[in-house]
């Protein structure tokens, strides 16, 4: 061992202060070492964090994308069967039987709960 000055042998005490100088650098450079492998794995888990929140976003794209589609598409025909019903109720309704005015209430009655439906698909949709 050599601490840089005259060859000989060294105290006891010398030594074992060498030993936990040494000790200490070690524990220093090894804490190091988990430093810089902690900080890559964070910066690995933040780009994937990144790419999910990516995903994430694109996928509530194509949820809306659907909730205007179910809006829209859904919606358009089933306000022309109950406006047609409504109009026969209306326009036809005296001259219609019992059970024509029956069946038209059944057609608005289920046009309207159909309507429901989609509410009701669209707010899950939003869950």
């Amino acid at each position: 061992m050599s601490f840089g000055g005259e060859e000989g042998s060294f105290p006891d005490e010398q030594k074992s202060i060498a030993r936990e100088v040494a000790t200490q650098l070690a524990i220093a450079v090894n804490q190091a070492r988990l430093y810089a492998r902690l900080k890559r794995q964070a910066e690995e888990l933040e780009l994937r964090v990144r790419e999910r929140t990516a995903e994430l976003e694109a996928a509530n794209k194509e949820l809306d994308a659907f909730s205007y589609s179910v809006s829209h598409d859904l919606r358009s025909p089933l306000r022309a069967v109950d406006g047609y019903a409504r109009m026969l109720e209306e326009d036809y309704g005296k001259t219609l039987d019992a059970e024509g005015i029956r069946l038209l209430g059944v057609v608005r009655a289920n046009s309207q709960r159909m309507g429901q439906l989609i509410d009701e698909l669209l707010a899950f949709s939003r869950l």
